[in-house]
């Protein structure tokens, strides 16, 4: 049961940006925030597989995406939430997907090795202390809200922590015993959810199933707790000037703004006069059908959504959607009966992320809405 999709932060990355214009002094703290804003697309790309695969678990396990909780002055984003119908809590981080190689020491660092290089690196995120932080957090968020209780007694909420990467990632764990069953492959994961969390092992004793069947609720208590987190959620605030601490630029007198654009026009003169700008390559053939329709190529990127949030905004289901752009010719199945991009796609502006049955599509949303308008009365008569 889908009950939260990952937010749009599409104007975040705008804002930013035009701060990177505004600051150039400060450009590396910004330049990380953009890094960081980057790296949450991996959230849209987990999210977009699980809404594809999740059908036979869709009516027990609540699903929320992209969260972020505010807690007595604490904030936690988690990426990835399950819940099902025993209560146990899986906390999903998805940051380190397409990493590479991925080393995760004895003490929970994350080290990484991206393709073609020949050393390890720290990561940007570390999601292992903090999935450890998320899960306190949220137990006492839990604690204090709104929970079920039986006789009384509010029921156990059990959470687990796990990261997912992607099905190519090299994986090296220095402590097995401690990280095999949590560092998780995309293609792994809903098997292992299906079978460790859905069902209860004699192996565990009756203890653990009498706990089980004790603290399980009803679908109805189930949703009510997947929308009570999300009416919880707070959108995360655009306040980087004051988060980065950037300098504030000097005041400009209207007269200073007068002659600083009668000088950059003068600039523009002596420019043209002297050398007039080099017309632009156009790229013919194959260039052409991967390069966006937009011609500002930042302006593109910040345009560019994954499958999940432009269905979310058409008010449609991820399957239903890329269903649709088959449909249309921009997308089709190779002989492994898995959807690709054809020539149409990539024209459009279409890129693809992972590999095999793992794929995930992006799209310009300004190209794609038009694909999905309703035609006027003048245009069905002609049809």
């Amino acid at each position: 049961m889908l009950i939260k999709h990952p937010d749009d932060h599409s104007h975040h990355a705008e804002a930013l940006h035009e701060l990177m214009e505004s600051y150039p002094g400060q450009s590396a703290e910004i330049h990380r925030e953009l890094l960081r804003l980057q790296l949450r697309e991996s959230i849209h790309m987990f999210a977009e597989l699980l809404e594809m695969q999740m059908d036979p678990l869709d009516e027990t396990v609540v699903l929320l995406h992209d969260l972020r909780l505010e807690h007595e002055g604490r904030v936690v984003e988690i990426d990835h939430l399950l819940i099902n119908r025993n209560l146990q809590i899986t906390l999903v981080d998805s940051v380190l997907i397409g990493c590479g190689s991925l080393r995760v020491t004895a003490t929970g660092e994350s080290l990484i090795c991206p393709e073609g290089n020949s050393r390890w690196l720290t990561a940007v995120r570390q999601p292992f202390p903090e999935l450890e932080e998320k899960a306190q957090i949220l137990g006492r968020i839990l604690d204090a809200g709104w929970w079920p209780k039986r006789m009384g007694i509010p029921l156990a909420h059990p959470i687990e922590t796990c990261l997912v990467v992607d099905d190519h990632d090299r994986i090296v764990l220095d402590d097995p015993a401690i990280y095999a069953s949590r560092v998780i492959k995309l293609g792994d994961f809903l098997p292992w959810y299906a079978k460790q969390r859905m069902k209860t092992p004699l192996t565990q004793g009756v203890k653990a199933l009498v706990r089980r069947a004790t603290n399980r609720v009803d679908l109805n208590t189930l949703e009510r707790i997947g929308f009570d987190l999300m009416d919880r959620h707070q959108p995360a605030p655009m306040d980087y000037e004051e988060r980065l601490d950037l300098d504030q630029p000097e005041p400009v007198s209207p007269e200073e703004i007068e002659d600083g654009e009668m000088e950059r026009g003068q600039d523009i003169a002596v420019q043209d006069e002297e050398a007039p700008p080099e017309p632009t390559p156009q790229p013919s053939g194959e260039e052409a059908a991967d390069t966006p329709l937009p011609n500002d190529t930042r302006a593109a990127e910040d345009d560019r959504q994954p499958s999940s949030r432009i269905a979310a905004a058409l008010k449609m289901k991820t399957p239903e959607f890329l269903a649709e752009m088959e449909s249309k010719g921009m997308l089709k199945r190779n002989q492994k009966d898995q959807l690709e991009l054809t020539p149409a796609g990539r024209k459009l502006g279409g890129k693809v992320r992972g590999r095999g049955g793992n794929r995930s599509f992006s799209w310009l949303k300004s190209a794609i809405e038009p694909l999905f308008k309703d035609p006027g009365p003048d245009q069905q008569k002609q049809t």
